[in-house]
């Protein structure tokens, strides 16, 4: 039986750092107090024909950054947050610390996090897991128009119940950003690969994503990112008679952030994503949507 609701949880699909949007740079130590609200249909993935669960929820998290090491060149973060769940999950808590270091032509951020008891869409388990994630992000703008981009992750997700669903998880991905346009609009292409590694052989797969994202900031306290990304995994089990052999999968997805600065303390966001599945097994086809609503406070 399918029930309707609300999650507040860090973002499935782009992680804590989804709704943290341009903020113009200050010095000194500063502070951020938000409340997201996510409204989730489908949230673990179900198949078209099965039950579905909506599930609903409220987040509260804290986010600290200032300057450290000599001369201040490097910025320290640090981001902690709470998420309470209906629908008989556990409560989630996150904690993020990172670096940060840019100019107009170099910028760089490398972050560690780790999660417990995050509700799992990754694998074919209605469960929690414990989640720690390193990741890293590079810009190199060697010119005014044209900017490049690697990002990199590693993950470790451990089970609460499933049995044989615990796994590691590589991804590396290139993007090239055009911004010869102006503020008003800026497309981007990117490319990546990634594989993830499950102690039940049978979940184990290969994947490609690529994705064009077009960026508008028309005015410095708006900003707004329309992107359409495809994922291709393909199951890599060499059993013949397991369940996912020679198993492929399509999952397109559209997304939409949106971020909007009301004076010097109030933040506003939007997250919308809409993802489906078209897999070479059949009765596994699914489709998910998700909508985050927030506020921020900045001291």
């Amino acid at each position: 039986m399918k029930r309707s609701g609300l999650v507040l949880f860090p973002l499935l699909f782009l992680g804590p750092q989804a709704l943290a949007q341009t903020v113009p740079a200050e010095s000194g130590l500063r502070a951020e107090l938000r409340l997201n609200a996510l409204f989730h249909d489908n949230l673990f993935q179900a198949p078209d024909s099965a039950p579905q669960e909506d599930v609903k929820g409220a987040q509260v998290e804290g986010r600290l950054e200032g300057p450290i090491g000599a001369g201040g060149a490097w910025t320290g973060f640090a981001r902690l947050s709470y998420t309470d769940y209906d629908s008989g999950l556990d409560p989630s808590q996150t904690i993020v610390l990172g670096l940060r270091r840019g100019s107009r032509v170099h910028r760089l951020e490398v972050a560690a996090e780790y999660a417990n008891d995050r509700p799992s869409v990754d694998l074919d388990v209605v469960d929690q897991a414990d989640v720690a994630r390193l990741t890293g992000h590079y810009d190199l703008r060697p010119l005014d128009d044209w900017q490049f981009s690697l990002l990199g992750s590693l993950e470790q997700q451990r089970y609460a119940r499933a049995a044989g669903r615990d796994n590691e998880f590589w991804s590396a991905a290139a993007a090239l950003r055009y911004r010869g346009f102006g503020r008003g609009f800026s497309p981007e292409i990117g490319y990546g690969l990634g594989a993830r590694d499950v102690d039940d052989p049978s979940q184990s797969y290969d994947q490609t994503e690529a994705w064009v994202r077009v960026i508008s900031e028309p005015v410095e306290a708006l900003y707004l990112a329309l992107r359409y990304r495809l994922r291709q995994r393909e199951y890599t089990v060499a059993d013949a008679l397991a369940s996912n052999f020679g198993r492929e999968d399509d999952r397109p997805q559209w997304s939409l952030t949106a971020a909007y600065r009301t004076g010097e303390h109030l933040l506003w966001n939007l997250y919308w994503a809409h993802e489906s599945s078209d897999s070479s097994r059949a009765g596994v086809d699914f489709t998910t949507q998700t909508l985050v609503l927030g506020a921020g406070w900045r001291f």
